[in-house]
C-alpha cells in the first residue's frame, strides 16, 4: 500500500481543493482520502511526502 501524505487533492467533483490531505492506494486503486494518515500505521505501507503538491487521484490519460 502507498500513502501519499501532505498533498493538495483535487477530486474532480468539487471545485475546492483539499489542503494537507492524504491518499492511500492499494493494488493500483484509491482506497481512501482523508486528513489524518497516522491512523494508517503498518510496516507494509510506503509513505510518500508530497510536500504540498497537487494530487489528482483517478485521473486517466485518454489521449492515447
Amino acid at each position: 500500500m502507498y500513502i501519499f501524505e501532505n498533498c493538495r487533492v483535487f477530486d474532480g467533483e468539487s471545485e475546492n481543493v483539499l489542503e494537507g490531505a492524504f491518499v492511500s492506494v492499494q493494488d493500483g486503486k484509491v482506497e481512501g482520502v482523508g486528513f489524518n494518515s497516522t491512523d494508517l500505521k503498518s510496516a507494509d505501507r510506503l509513505r510518500i511526502n508530497c510536500a504540498g503538491r497537487l494530487l489528482m487521484p483517478g485521473l486517466i490519460d485518454a489521449h492515447i
